[in-house]
């Protein structure tokens, strides 16, 4: 718009001094008459007015952009401030300073020396807004975005190497997650006084020398394998006890079936000792013989024969019947081949004794 006007103002200037130059000339040429006495005058009344306006007009308009905000000074004293927009103003007496609201970045890189002096590089971005409602006082300290920012950087700077000296380069390798906002809470309090608002602080590419670099990796190589041996340690270990365990509880399933066995052998062996004393307590009986009942400790039943008042024959063929039950077990399945008295109605069968031939 500005453009516009300005154009304007300087076309009807042109066309006054056209005009009264035109006249001018051809009156003194003798071919036109005498100019009449206003026209001078008030051609050059317009080309007055026409440059008044052509220099306060078009210059006298400001713009202020959206994300900025402008510091008025009035003969060189700031006054106020002017937001977004056109402003009117008076080129002799008036100045439109225009600060940046938008953020800002700052980035340096640094070369700095750690608590046990191995060197090191880093890159530092800061990023801030300056507030609004302090833009006369920023423009009173320093005068332009620039010299603030410069300051900004040199305290950023300061700050951020004191941090990565204050610790050995193996401490700042394990902090490294945490550094940008160890630097950031050292940083605010130190601008703070610059009436800005800082947004990011990031402490990138941390980098140290090769030699460093180098040592640090057969350091992570060592610690690896050691942890890695230290693993397998304990898996062999926890092998070995579980190896141990099953041996133990093979060994005591083998011990409790060995005992079982044994256990299932006794009662086998009780019981044919028992079907046995039974089957000679019935034979007895048949032979007359009486038979004394008791109870044992394990409440079973016990038998003795009673051989009280009997004669030698009957003694001596129940002592027979007991052989043959006795050896009972042994029979080679052969029929009988004796034949006892019609008084007594037995039949014995052959039988081995243990251990003979034949």
């Amino acid at each position: 718009m500005a453009g516009i006007l300005g154009f304007l103002f300087l076309f009807i200037m042109a066309g006054s001094a056209a005009f009264a130059v035109i006249k001018y000339v051809g009156w003194k040429a003798g071919k036109k008459n005498k100019p009449k006495n206003f026209e001078l005058p008030v051609a050059a009344s317009v080309f007055l007015v026409g440059l008044l306006l052509f220099i306060f007009i078009p210059f006298g308009i400001k713009t202020v952009n959206t994300g900025e905000i402008a510091v008025v000074q009035i003969f060189g004293k700031s006054t106020r401030t002017e937001t977004a927009g056109i402003h009117m103003t008076n080129i002799i007496s008036t100045e439109y300073l225009i600060y940046d609201m938008k953020t800002q970045q700052i980035e340096a890189d640094l070369d700095v020396y750690s608590k046990d002096a191995q060197s090191m590089t880093a890159k530092l971005t800061l990023q801030f807004r300056i507030q609004a409602d302090k833009v006369i006082d920023i423009n009173e300290q320093f005068g332009s975005l620039d010299v603030l920012s410069s300051r900004i950087k040199a305290i950023a700077e300061e700050r951020t190497k004191a941090v990565l000296s204050a610790d050995s380069a193996m401490d700042l390798i394990l902090k490294r997650s945490t550094l940008s906002a160890t630097v950031e809470q050292l940083i605010k309090p130190s601008v703070t006084q610059y009436h800005i608002d800082v947004t990011l602080v990031a402490l990138t590419d941390i980098t140290f020398s090769a030699a460093f670099e180098q040592t640090v990796e057969q350091k992570m190589i060592a610690e690896q394998e050691i942890a890695k041996a230290e693993y397998e340690k304990q898996q062999a270990v926890i092998k070995a006890e579980q190896d141990l365990e099953v041996a133990k509880l093979k060994a005591e399933q083998d011990i409790a079936k060995a005992k079982g066995e044994a256990d299932a052998q006794i009662e086998t062996a009780k019981g044919a000792a028992r079907a046995l004393k039974l089957k000679s307590v019935e034979a007895a009986r048949m032979l007359g013989f009486s038979i004394i009942e008791s109870v044992d400790a394990d409440g079973e039943t016990d038998y003795e024969i009673d051989m009280d008042g009997q004669d030698e024959e009957k003694i001596a063929l129940i002592s027979e019947y007991l052989k043959y039950i006795a050896y009972l077990e042994t029979w080679d399945g052969k029929l009988p081949e004796v034949v006892a008295g019609d008084d007594l109605g037995l039949i014995l069968p052959s039988y081995k004794q243990p251990g003979a031939q034949g």
